[in-house]
């Protein structure tokens, strides 16, 4: 059971081309949970709650835990850019009343805002099978909070305090989950779909068709290893 690939994806129009691809042989557990002998994939809304109610379940099935999805480009990235990130932040975790930093949970074993949990096997077996698929991976940190950034002055803010390269709304608060259980490690794979700018909506919706046909194509040769 702990040895299946854990995928976690926000939203269904992420998912479409893995969920309709008679590949995986998916058997529907609920609305928002799939599982075929090899992986358990989540379908887990928007934001950290719902994020982190939805790790705690496919956590029971995996030791490793993929997210994928698509994320605001925070600086000169350029939409169609795929990113590996084994870094996050919790952009919206701020306790500086308590001269704590921002990103760090007050009371908890964090030293630092950035949360890091990932072995090097993992993130080379995401490499092959996304040269495979004849995908260019970039590198970064990504941030993540409740809040769907969409101005330059938010987007300058938030990159420059984390030193980020993108934004979503998920994936801190799933890599947060990870650091606290034992022996869970988590990759995010992010397909950049807009600038957080003010035609962030626009881009968004555009792209993210264009990100489900990469994302099956990687998983694919990721559960062929």
């Amino acid at each position: 059971m702990g040895n299946k690939l854990g995928i976690i994806i926000a939203v269904k129009d992420e998912a479409e081309a893995i969920l309709h691809d008679n590949f995986y042989s998916w058997n529907k557990l609920t609305d928002n949970i799939f599982e075929n002998d090899k992986a358990i994939l989540a379908l887990c809304g928007i934001g950290k709650v719902f994020a982190s109610y939805y790790t705690a379940k496919v956590a029971e099935h995996s030791s490793r835990i993929l997210i994928m999805g698509t994320s605001g480009g925070l600086s000169d990235q350029n939409v169609g850019d795929l990113y590996l990130c084994d870094e996050f932040c919790e952009h919206d975790m701020d306790v500086t009343g308590l001269k704590v930093p921002q990103g760090v949970t007050p009371f908890s074993e964090m030293k630092s805002a950035v949360i890091k949990k990932s072995s090097d096997e993992f993130k080379s077996i995401v490499e092959t099978s996304a040269k495979k698929s004849g995908q260019n991976l970039k590198y970064g940190r990504i941030i993540s909070g409740d809040l769907f950034i969409c101005d330059p002055v938010t987007n300058d803010s938030k990159r420059t305090l984390f030193e980020a390269d993108l934004v979503d709304m998920e994936s801190a608060a799933i890599a947060k989950i990870c650091s606290i259980i034992e022996k869970k490690e988590v990759l995010a794979l992010r397909y950049v779909s807009d600038n957080a700018n003010h035609s962030a909506a626009q881009s968004w919706q555009e792209n993210v068709k264009k990100s489900s046909i990469i994302f099956n194509s990687i998983l694919k040769n990721i559960l062929s290893c």
